[in-house]
């Protein structure tokens, strides 16, 4: 009983706290502006240098923080029990992490962003763009320059509104293709390479322009969410940077639903079962984590799936206010059924999944009928001859 109450003691304590690791403690100075936010929104930023030697991100299988962030891009070992393999754990049981590399990156870190799909490029790399360079922060080898809005993901829950441009300094980085769930925030532009600064190429590089991935993301299945950016610099003072921040920790683009029900229409209560070809009524609420406060969900696109392996019927809710409910009959099949929810924006066909009347693959279609016709008078013509060719089956070559 005693070890429950811990357990429960060590998860309420863990619920609003994110430790900052740095290798440098100016950067409490130069990057407050960024985690000022965070702090504002109720979270204790506990601050720590890197190596600490009673640093620890889980105990009892229980994650002691929401989130962690890694201002300490050189770092090649952390302190106390902290490892690729327990951030690992630590973002299975759902805790949220950022890492900012820089021109240095630690054995460690390396390692971390491998674990979630993304590869980092060699030590001693930059991402270098004749074509970009910012003056005021360049040291004369275009390893500093500016990412444009248009080199974001256009997803402003992630981003926010972005109107102007950031500073770029630090490694890049490319995405592992069997990893689903990773998907780059900012990528370079084309006239970008990644190589060593003040080196000739005498290789093709791991990747060029907009293959560089300059910060990438990830939302796992159980909803941690993790950032990794190629450089600390890009974390200074931006308003698209404290989103990035905000939305890695779980601050912003987070719904929660309540209040589901499902009943008859026209009655309240929940029945033990159904009948094939009833009318039900489903409804929940919805709501947004806005700016720390919970808001109804002004979105849209929420479906409902009447599920038994597949699902049966789907059709959308509609929003009144953050109650998102819908009346529909239920298919003429019995069987085990499941309500599920989900949040998926509408999007025209693809070509491989359209109807053979969808305009984009129509031009095909005479060009099969011509074919088949071609075929079938080949057949025709070889078989009523004798195998030789008729004027008819030589009329139909010309077609």
């Amino acid at each position: 009983m005693k070890f429950l109450l811990s357990l429960l003691v060590i998860a309420a304590s863990a619920a609003d706290k994110i430790l900052v690791l740095y290798d440098n403690p100016r950067v409490k100075i130069s990057h407050g502006d960024t985690l000022a936010p965070l702090a504002e929104l109720g979270n204790e930023l506990v601050f720590k240098q890197a190596d600490d030697a009673s640093l620890e991100l889980t105990r009892y299988g229980v994650n002691l923080y929401k989130g962690l962030i890694v201002l300490a891009p050189s770092v090649d070992e952390f302190g106390g029990k902290i490892n690729s393999a327990t951030i690992t754990e630590f973002v299975d049981n759902g805790g949220n992490v950022l890492i900012a590399a820089g021109k240095t990156v630690g054995d460690e870190i390396r390692q971390t962003a491998a674990e979630i799909g993304v590869e980092l490029d060699e030590a001693g790399t930059q991402v270098i763009d004749h074509g970009r360079v910012n003056a005021i922060e360049d040291s004369g080898d275009h390893t500093a320059f500016t990412v444009e809005p248009n080199q974001f993901i256009p997803a402003e829950i992630i981003t926010g509104k972005i109107s102007e441009a950031m500073t770029f300094e630090g490694i890049g980085m490319k995405l592992d293709a069997a990893n689903k769930l990773v998907f780059p925030i900012a990528w370079a532009a084309p006239t970008a390479y990644s190589w060593y600064p003040n080196e000739p190429i005498s290789e093709y590089p791991m990747a060029l322009g907009k293959n560089i991935v300059l910060v990438a993301g990830l939302q796992a299945r159980n909803n941690a969410r993790v950032v990794i950016a190629g450089s600390l610099k890009m974390f200074k003072t931006s308003e698209t940077a404290k989103n990035i921040l905000l939305w890695a920790m779980k601050c912003r683009g987070v719904l929660r639903e309540s209040n589901v029900k499902h009943n008859l229409v026209r009655e309240t209560k929940s029945p033990e079962f159904y009948t094939i070809m009833e009318d039900a009524h489903y409804e929940l609420t919805v709501e947004e984590l806005v700016k720390g406060q919970w808001e109804p969900f002004q979105g849209n696109d929420m479906f409902l799936d009447f599920h038994r392996l597949d699902p049966f019927v789907r059709t959308r809710l509609q929003n009144k206010k953050g109650v998102f409910s819908v009346d529909f009959k239920l298919p003429d099949v019995y069987g085990v059924f499941q309500f599920r929810t989900k949040l998926q924006a509408l999007r025209l066909y693809r070509n491989c999944q359209s109807r053979s009347g969808v305009c984009s693959t129509t031009p095909s279609q005479p060009v099969r009928a011509i074919y088949l016709q071609c075929l079938s008078l080949l057949f025709l013509g070889f078989f009523n001859d004798g195998g030789r060719c008729t004027d008819v089956f030589r009329s139909a070559l010309s077609l």
